[in-house]
Formats: C-alpha cells, sequence, structure tokens
C-alpha cells in the first residue's frame, strides 16, 4: 500500500505537505508561491489546526482515492470512510458497520468527503 496523506486546513485539503517528528506541518509553498522544498527552514502554516486523513490504499468503482472521512456510496447507502484504529479501515452508515477490506472496489463510490460536501451527511 501506498502511504499518503492530504489534510484539511479549514478551507481546502492540502496534498502537498510535511510532517515533523514533533508533528508540526509545514507546506511546501509559502503564501506568495515560492516553492521551499528545497530550503532549509520549510515555511510552517500560521496555524497548525489541520485534520490529517490517510489513504486507504483503495481505489472506487471509477479508481478514485478513497481516504479516510471520504463519503461513499455502497449498497443503496450513504458511508463514511473511518480508521478504527486497529489498523483496518471501515465504513460506517447510520446503522451499520464494515471492514472496507470486505467490499470490493466495484461495488463502492465515492461521492466527496465529510468537509468539503458536509450536506452528504445529513444525519449528523
Amino acid at each position: 500500500m501506498e502511504i499518503k496523506f492530504r489534510a484539511w486546513n479549514g478551507f481546502k485539503m492540502i496534498y502537498k505537505f510535511f510532517i515533523s517528528a514533533e508533528g508540526q506541518i509545514f507546506l511546501d509553498k509559502n503564501p506568495h508561491g515560492v516553492d521551499m522544498s528545497n530550503v532549509t527552514g520549510i515555511y510552517p502554516p500560521n496555524y497548525n489546526h489541520y485534520t490529517i486523513m490517510q489513504f486507504t490504499g483503495r481505489h472506487d468503482c471509477q479508481g478514485i482515492e478513497i481516504y479516510e472521512k471520504d463519503v461513499c456510496e455502497f449498497d443503496n447507502e450513504i458511508w463514511q470512510i473511518e480508521y478504527g484504529g486497529d489498523g483496518s479501515y471501515y465504513i460506517l452508515s447510520e446503522t451499520r458497520m464494515i471492514p472496507l477490506h470486505e467490499i470490493a472496489s466495484d461495488e463502492i463510490k465515492k461521492i466527496g468527503n465529510r468537509f468539503e460536501n458536509p450536506e452528504l451527511l445529513k444525519g449528523e
């Protein structure tokens, strides 16, 4: 499985960033668009209130990567992807929980995520 992360900064998804050993998040560009990835002392964001989400290693029926906090359609229901803390990812509906690895990629479709599409989780 490819290990990748994304982060929600309260406004948009960020895909290019670094996490220090202390857990601090650093962007690879400063606000002026200058590439800082080869500079010592990479520019940190003004705040560190990011929600980090890991790639599950799975793709949906259209080949789209599935991350934690994604919202998917499966079995005529709306589900959210969550990390279980036991090394596994799960899909959760209002009434059920299924290990993600038990679902074939052609049976699940990513339709958004909880941050950019909160309306998809109308039951919460």
